[in-house]
C-alpha cells in the first residue's frame, strides 16, 4: 500500500489506507457504518435533541400552566372562609 501510495505523489500511507477501510466497509467486506449509513445516524441525533428539547420545553409549559391555575383556583375559591365582624 505504502508503493501505490507514493506512486500517487501526495498522498500518505495512512491517507490511502483510511481510503481503502471506507471502501471496503462500503462494500460490506469490514464491519463499521457505511457513509449513508453515518449520515442518518448523524440526522437521527439531531432529531433525538430536537425532540428532548421540545419535550422539556412542554414539560415546563405544563408547571407553569399547572401552577397559574392552581394559583387562580386559590384565589377565586379559598379553602378557609374569610369572616368579616360587623363594625
Amino acid at each position: 500500500m505504502a508503493d501505490v501510495a507514493r506512486s500517487l505523489g501526495t498522498i500518505s500511507d495512512g491517507t490511502l489506507g483510511n481510503w481503502v477501510r471506507a471502501e471496503r466497509v462500503e462494500r460490506g467486506e469490514r464491519t463499521g457504518l457505511t457513509t449513508d449509513e453515518r449520515a442518518e445516524f448523524t440526522g437521527l441525533r439531531a432529531e433525538n435533541e430536537q425532540l428532548r428539547m421540545e419535550r422539556d420545553l412542554l414539560k415546563r409549559s405544563l408547571a407553569f400552566w399547572i401552577k397559574e391555575s392552581t394559583l387562580a383556583l386559590n384565589l377565586d375559591y379559598p379553602l378557609a372562609p374569610v369572616f368579616q365582624e360587623d363594625c
